[in-house]
């Protein structure tokens, strides 16, 4: 019986600790990852500005090949 009574008072602990980190750190994680999926915003756009200049760029290598 001891060892079943030690064996709860553990579950219950660990259940307090569990219950503890997700009230007290889930949401400073949450807003972390967050922050994190917006600062990406600006790698999507320097991609998209250099992929139109490297293809304006040989397009216009291209037309100026043509006319010469």
């Amino acid at each position: 019986m001891t060892n079943d009574t030690q064996q709860d008072d553990k579950i219950i602990r660990l259940e307090s600790d569990v219950d503890e980190i997700l009230r007290n750190h889930l949401p400073h994680i949450l807003a972390s990852i967050a922050q994190i999926k917006t600062d990406v915003g600006w790698l999507k756009r320097f991609f998209w500005v250099i992929t139109t200049a490297s293809i304006g760029s040989l397009i216009g290598a291209i037309i100026n090949l043509a006319v010469k």
